[in-house]
């Protein structure tokens, strides 16, 4: 039986080859002011073509991933972020600038992982902190291990009860002189970490903020490096209770988990010390400045917002590409075709406008935003400066993304298939 009937046309769709050629502005143009500058483009093009034809691409074995058992898919998953952190590495070799940052991002990053990257956190926060609050001397030897991935780190901060609301966190570090350790104690079930990505199965430590208390008093919420696992086994330290938190609506490749402490004992040493100190015998050596210890997630927040953005970049790229190529049955008889596209119909054509709208917002006000990142590090108002920073792509996409997945009609399938990873945006 012959199966021609099936092959995939060849080309661009019509309709939508049509649309392009009926263009009112410079495509090229558009995009130099998108990546930033022209050669920012093609560096960004370099980059991507050294990626794509790489032969561990070429190579792998594609495989639909929501068909996948749990651990399947994860073994799935972990293996090709390992192939591209390999990649991104020979391309930073080679030359290309930015290749291992470009890995985690929304853009190169999310075409090959788009739900998620299991080791995301391990490069994204785990190592800006060891460098930005840990000593020379605290952390000469587990950063080059953590560089090279002989051991993975996760950042664990948010808790059950608490999300940006830092100060209110639950989980304890007591300091006890006699034995020169702090006690991590999760005291409620509000208090266990949740939602560290690489937590549930990968990472073997993990950079833990806890409430500081030294000789009798509160401190304050501070960093501390801590192994939650061992390195060869891969299974938990007696007091340690971490594992997955399960499926979710979307990033499950995040490896997501939770993690919680029973009167679990680690050295002086593990306090991050670059900005605050702990003496032997308890005395607290204050940080020149009280928000520096929040500096990672400063930074993690005006990374996210850039993401947010790329986000409904693409789900407006998607939206208008199906609204261009499908097409519905006209209401008319009078009319000479039968059929009219979607981008023509009047209930439909003004949803990639107001999309494309709040995503002009996005690109004109987050990078100004996030410029000023370091400057308000100086100030009080560091942390709530970059709450706000993640807010403004996050509102605009709320009714952004929901508003090109219209543009689909509501007959149209389109909608609901888990391939169009609009889902997920």
């Amino acid at each position: 039986m012959s199966c021609s009937m099936f092959s995939k046309p060849p080309g661009v769709n019509p309709d939508l080859a049509e649309e392009r050629t009926n263009l009112v502005f410079k495509q090229e143009e558009l995009t130099y002011f998108l990546d930033g500058s022209k050669q920012l483009t093609e560096e960004r093009r370099e980059l991507e073509n050294f990626f794509l034809n790489h032969k561990l691409f070429k190579e792998r074995k594609v495989l639909v991933v929501e068909t996948l058992s749990n651990e399947d898919r994860y073994n799935y998953e972990l293996e090709l972020a390992c192939r591209l952190m390999i990649v991104a590495q020979e391309a930073e070799d080679a030359g290309h600038n930015h290749a291992i940052r470009g890995m985690f991002n929304a853009g190169l990053g999310a075409a090959y992982l788009p739900d998620g990257n299991p080791i995301n956190l391990h490069f994204v926060m785990f190592l800006p902190t060891l460098m930005g609050q840990g000593t020379p001397d605290q952390i000469s030897d587990v950063l080059g291990r953590a560089w090279n991935m002989d051991i993975v780190g996760t950042y664990a901060q948010t808790e059950l009860g608490h999300g940006t609301f830092i100060r209110g966190l639950e989980l304890q570090a007591e300091y006890h002189a006699d034995s020169e350790e702090f006690e991590l104690h999760s005291p409620s079930l509000t208090a266990f970490k949740w939602w560290p990505g690489g937590l549930g199965r990968t990472a073997t430590h993990a950079v833990v903020m806890a409430q500081l208390t030294t000789q009798g008093k509160k401190r304050g919420v501070h960093p501390f490096l801590v192994q939650i696992r061992d390195e060869k086994t891969y299974k938990p330290f007696p007091g340690v209770l971490v594992g997955e938190i399960g499926p979710k609506l979307g990033m499950n490749a995040n490896d997501n988990g939770y993690l919680g402490f029973v009167k679990y004992r680690i050295p002086l040493s593990a306090l991050l010390s670059k900005n605050s100190q702990v003496e032997p015998d308890g005395s607290y050596i204050s940080p020149p400045r009280a928000k520096l210890n929040y500096a990672t997630m400063v930074f993690v927040r005006s990374a996210i917002a850039l993401d947010i953005t790329v986000q409904l970049r693409k789900a407006l790229t998607i939206g208008t590409r199906n609204a261009g190529a499908v097409e519905q049955t006209r209401e008319s008889e009078r009319c000479s075709s039968t059929s009219i596209q979607l981008v023509q119909l009047p209930t439909q054509s003004n949803i990639p406008g107001v999309s494309m709208a709040l995503l002009w917002l996005e690109i004109l006000e987050t990078p100004s935003i996030a410029g000023t990142k370091e400057q308000t590090m100086e100030s009080e108002q560091c942390s709530s400066t970059s709450i706000q920073l993640v807010q403004l792509p996050t509102h605009s996409n709320i009714p952004g993304v929901p508003m090109v997945r219209n543009t689909g009609g509501s007959e149209d399938c389109w909608n609901y298939r888990m391939d169009n990873r609009i889902r997920a945006m």
